[in-house]
């Protein structure tokens, strides 16, 4: 017995991207892009695992085992890392709280497709150049010619405004020539978006505050925000100092070792 009612899963998945991704929602391209790819391998995928068309599937045929079965089938026939799982596993988790509220008839089933886990990913490191790296970076370009001006000017705007930014040619071309002069510079991999780490990292080493730069470049979740803080020493070290209980001295604590009597009185 099927577990959905009257509508199809061609109109549950058609209304999702529709009504739900791009009229409610109104995510970016690059995100409206990303679930047609997930939604559309686990399609695919299904298909083939139930051997039928995509356009005979149900409800019934994206259950527990066959989203696993494409997770795993991403992983170990398609190479995709555990990040691009995570994707895909979002995107489908996004179209089954869709679903529950659209036919709560196939409420069953959703649950028991967001019950799967994420699996835990190395968090990945940000890159941020110091002041002194955006200065050299900058003061290196000759703006005595127009080319110049241009790229002086972009990447100054990108530095000033922590834009997005996809197009990468002008900021590797820089980089390595202000690499010779300062060869640190070749060691890190820098790209459109580190300007946009750079920028959040700086404006909260200057002291502004952290809403402000969630604001500033557009983050939906301070969390977003606030990892730049965790990945600023100097900053972690002021947070610790301003914890630091009045009236105590600076010097090290003297510690003493206990006897072995002592220490077993203790336990």
């Amino acid at each position: 017995m099927k577990a959905t009612g009257s509508l199809s899963l061609a109109d549950l998945i058609q209304a999702f991207f529709r009504r739900h991704l791009i009229a409610t929602r109104g995510v970016s391209p690059h995100t409206l892009h990303a679930y047609r790819d997930a939604i559309r391998g686990l399609l695919t995928f299904a298909a083939a695992r139930c051997s039928r068309s995509v356009v005979e599937l149900s409800v019934d045929d994206l259950g527990r085992d066959t989203v696993l079965g494409f997770l795993d089938h991403l992983e170990q026939q398609r190479g995709n890392t555990a990040a691009t799982r995570n994707a895909r596993l979002a995107a489908i988790h996004s179209l089954q709280r869709f679903i529950a509220v659209e036919d709560p008839s196939a409420l069953a089933i959703c649950q028991q497709l967001l019950s799967i886990p994420y699996k835990r990913t190395p968090s990945r490191a940000v890159t941020c150049l110091a002041h002194a790296d955006i200065e050299h970076l900058l003061t290196s370009i000759d703006r005595a010619t127009a080319l110049g001006r241009r790229d002086f000017a972009l990447l100054q705007f990108l530095y000033n405004t922590g834009a997005r930014a996809q197009e990468g040619h002008i900021v590797q071309t820089r980089v390595a020539a202000a690499s010779i002069s300062r060869p640190p510079l070749a060691k890190v991999r820098i790209t459109p978006h580190t300007f946009r780490h750079t920028t959040a990292s700086h404006l909260l080493q200057s002291g502004v505050e952290l809403n402000v730069v969630r604001s500033w470049l557009g983050h939906a979740s301070i969390e977003t925000t606030h990892a730049y803080i965790e990945i600023d020493l100097e900053m972690k070290r002021a947070a610790i100092e301003a914890c630091e209980p009045p009236g105590l001295n600076s010097l090290p604590p003297v510690w003493k070792d206990p006897d072995l009597l002592t220490w077993l009185e203790a336990l």
